[in-house]
């Protein structure tokens, strides 16, 4: 392929992302990951809050990795998206959609007692890498009532980042997943021929 290509997943998390993933990494020429993942950096998940210094460091990932289509897809890059549009050439991205009560079931039952901590919680600051990357909601009840909290306000920045950018952003269902048609479209989107896509779905992190 003549240009590197980039393509940014994102979604509340618990939607899809790791099998899109998956499934992107096994188009020929390419390196596509989930949540770009550095095990010897606790803090390899970029901060929900926009953070340039991450953002920065991330450009620089992506851009020394030595593919044809380079990528990772991660919940956390709600806030970089534009950030990423003006850094990283030739980009696109897909936004992946899960209904909010398969959401808040799957998290519930992935996280149990992680995620969403307040401050003061005795278990912050070990799960703190992980609480760092989502909103927090002082005027949530309980955990049901954040995840549904973060759903929502995650749905309404998406729809409005579609709506400025339609021809770089790509809405996806996590059932369109499982659709090799709809693959077909979102493959056409991203410009990628059709002799690298890969249709074998591999479904990851299921709950």
């Amino acid at each position: 392929m003549a240009n590197k290509k980039y393509i940014i997943g994102f979604g509340t998390g618990r939607c899809g992302t790791a099998s899109l993933a998956k499934l992107l990494d096994g188009c020929k020429n390419a390196s596509v990951s989930h949540e770009f993942r550095e095990r010897n950096d606790p803090y390899y998940r970029l901060a929900w809050d926009f953070n340039t210094t991450e953002g920065e460091r991330r450009v620089k990932n992506l851009m020394s990795i030595n593919a044809g289509i380079v990528g990772d897809i991660g919940h956390f890059y709600l806030n970089y998206v534009e950030y990423l549009f003006e850094h990283l050439p030739n980009t696109k991205m897909i936004y992946l959609h899960r209904p909010k009560p398969e959401v808040v079931k799957s998290f519930l039952r992935k996280t149990k007692k992680t995620h969403w901590l307040p401050k003061n919680h005795n278990d912050f600051e070990a799960h703190e890498t992980w609480t760092r990357t989502f909103p927090q909601f002082v005027e949530a009840k309980d955990k049901v009532h954040s995840i549904e909290l973060y759903w929502e306000s995650y749905q309404r920045k998406a729809k409005r980042l579609k709506e400025k950018y339609p021809n770089r952003i790509f809405y996806m269902s996590i059932y369109d997943l499982n659709q090799k048609d709809r693959l077909k479209i979102m493959y056409d989107f991203l410009e990628i021929p059709k002799e690298y896509r890969n249709y074998n779905i591999t479904k990851e992190n299921q709950s």
